[in-house]
C-alpha cells in the first residue's frame, strides 16, 4: 500500500531546520558572546580615568561598562555564588572600576588608591584594603555577611581601620563604625570576573554603586 505523503514543507521551514542549532552548538555561541563582552567590559575599566576630574567628562565609557555588565548578566551560569562547597568566590579580587569615588573603590579626597578584597565564603567574612601611595597608607574594612539569596548577601556592620604599611594602626584616624544596611548583588561571577551591585540604605536614601573585579591569580602577583 503506497504511504500518503505528508504535506509539503515550506522554504522557510526547510531553511530553519537546515541552520537550527544544536544545545552544543548555543552554548558555544553563549561562551564566545560572554568571552567577547568580558574583554570589551574590561578594555572600558582600563580605559575609565582614574582622575575625578577626568571621570566627569567619560560618560561614554561609563555606559560601556553598565551595557556590558547587562549582557554578562543575562549569560550567569553561577546559580548560587556562595554555596561554601562550589562557590569560586574565595580568594583576592582586583577592583577594575567603581561607579562611585568613595574609599571601598580607591578614593580618598583627592587621592586614588589601588583595592583588593577577600573573600572566605565558608566563614562569610571579607576584608576590603584600599591603599594609597604605594600601600604606605592603608584601609581596611572587615565584617560578616549573611546570605539573602543565591547571589545575594546582607553586610552588617562596617568596621573600617587604617594602618601604616598594613600593619601598625594610625591614631589620627582610628577606627569608624558604619550601620548602614548594605547589600551585596552578584549578577556575574564566574572564575576570573565578578561584578558587584552594592546597594547602601541610608538615613538620606538608597545608594547604588557597580563595581567590577578580577580574580588575582599567581600570574597577577
Amino acid at each position: 500500500v503506497a504511504r500518503r505523503a505528508g504535506p509539503p514543507q515550506s522554504r522557510r521551514g526547510r531553511r530553519n531546520q537546515q541552520f537550527s542549532s544544536t544545545p552544543e552548538e548555543s552554548n558555544a555561541e553563549d561562551d564566545e558572546m560572554v568571552r567577547i563582552t568580558k574583554q570589551e567590559l574590561l578594555r572600558a575599566c582600563a580605559k575609565m580615568p582614574a582622575n575625578r576630574e577626568q571621570r566627569r567628562y567619560s560618560s561614554g565609557t561609563a555606559k560601556q561598562i553598565s551595557d556590558a555588565i547587562a549582557v554578562l548578566a543575562k549569560y550567569n551560569k553561577t546559580k548560587d555564588a556562595f554555596d561554601p562547597v562550589s562557590s569560586t568566590l574565595d580568594g583576592q579580587w582586583v577592583l577594575q572600576y567603581g561607579s562611585s569615588e568613595i574609599l571601598p573603590t580607591g578614593y580618598f579626597g583627592d587621592f586614588e588608591g589601588t583595592v583588593v578584597q577577600e573573600l572566605n565564603i565558608g566563614a562569610a567574612k571579607q576584608i576590603t584594603r584600599s591603599s594609597f601611595f604605594g600601600g604606605f597608607l592603608v584601609f581596611e574594612w572587615v565584617d560578616n555577611f549573611e546570605k539573602l539569596g543565591n547571589n545575594e548577601v546582607e553586610l552588617s556592620k562596617e568596621e573600617w581601620s587604617s594602618k601604616f604599611f598594613g600593619i601598625i594602626p594610625t591614631l589620627f584616624l582610628g577606627v569608624s563604625t558604619n550601620t548602614d544596611k548594605t547589600v551585596w548583588q552578584f549578577p556575574y561571577v564566574d572564575e576570573r570576573l565578578r561584578i558587584c551591585i552594592a546597594t547602601r540604605f541610608t538615613s538620606t536614601g538608597r545608594i547604588t554603586d557597580k563595581m567590577v573585579y578580577a580574580k588575582r591569580t599567581r600570574q597577577s602577583l
